[in-house]
């Protein structure tokens, strides 16, 4: 019983806590992703879909049941050369970016140079008011966009609602090719789809330093001036892992009691 105990523990342990350490800010070599046609109104009608199947970064590979999106609040749009605003919200459903899908996208321009417009927030992650790390070294956070031609900075929301300090700017080099590239009747066709990612470990506090995986957040803030996301994600273990883990953890207490 105990050989059986100390297998399966440490295999979930093994799952949950790698002990490998990977590049935090770092670009998403590839994915798999199956493509299908579907339909989506803001997009006049027929289009195609890329669900994500898995990432890769470096030698660590995320599947699709790995990953949870969350609530983005992302404001779709354009301002004309008088500074007026035009609303995309038909056109480019602002909850495009809370689905696995690359091909569908929060279209935005270039020239969204003030707040609100600069700014977009993804809470509830996995549907949960608080995330916390639970990859241990391995990446967290996975971005795409439409274009890959964009800068940004990113901070978390933490705990108590309160924000944390701006990390430096992640630049135009970060983003890495999918190999994918949009097809949509309406926005960013044929532009090709990046992918960045990072961890926890890469946000900072209200005081500037940096969160640990023990720390828990209510989400994240982008600030960009024209980012068009298409997805984001956040690595969430599967049912199995967490079953293996709670068994362990259960068995141990017994043990110990």
């Amino acid at each position: 019983m105990k050989g059986k105990f100390v297998l399966l523990f440490g295999i979930a342990l093994a799952l949950i806590l790698p002990s490998s350490a990977y590049a935090t800010i770092a670009a998403i070599d590839s994915v798999n992703v199956s493509i299908s046609d579907g339909v989506r109104p803001e997009d006049g009608g027929a289009t195609k879909l890329y669900l994500l199947d898995d990432l890769t970064v470096g030698t660590y590979t995320v599947t699709s049941s790995q990953l949870a999106v969350g609530t983005a609040t992302i404001m779709a749009g354009k301002f004309q050369s008088d500074g007026t605003f035009i609303d995309w919200s038909g056109n480019s459903a602002n909850d495009s970016s809370d689905n696995l899908d690359l091909n569908d996208l929060v279209a935005r321009d270039h020239k969204m140079l003030q707040s609100p417009y600069t700014d977009w927030y993804v809470t509830m992650i996995n549907g949960k008011l608080l995330y916390s790390d639970q990859n241990g070294d391995k990446p967290d956070f996975f971005l795409f966009e439409a274009g890959a031609n964009d800068e940004m900075q990113v901070r978390a929301i933490l705990a108590d609602g309160t924000q944390g300090m701006w990390t430096a700017i992640i630049p135009t080099t970060s983003w890495g090719d999918t190999g994918l590239k949009i097809q949509m009747q309406n926005f960013n066709n044929n532009q090709k789809i990046g992918g960045v990612c990072f961890s926890i470990t890469d946000l900072l506090d209200a005081a500037g330093t940096a969160l640990t995986n023990a720390d828990s957040i209510q989400g994240v803030e982008f600030q960009t001036l024209g980012m068009d996301p298409t997805s984001f994600s956040a690595y969430v273990p599967e049912p199995a892992t967490l079953m293996l883990l709670s068994i362990g953890l259960l068995m141990l207490r017994r043990r110990r009691s």
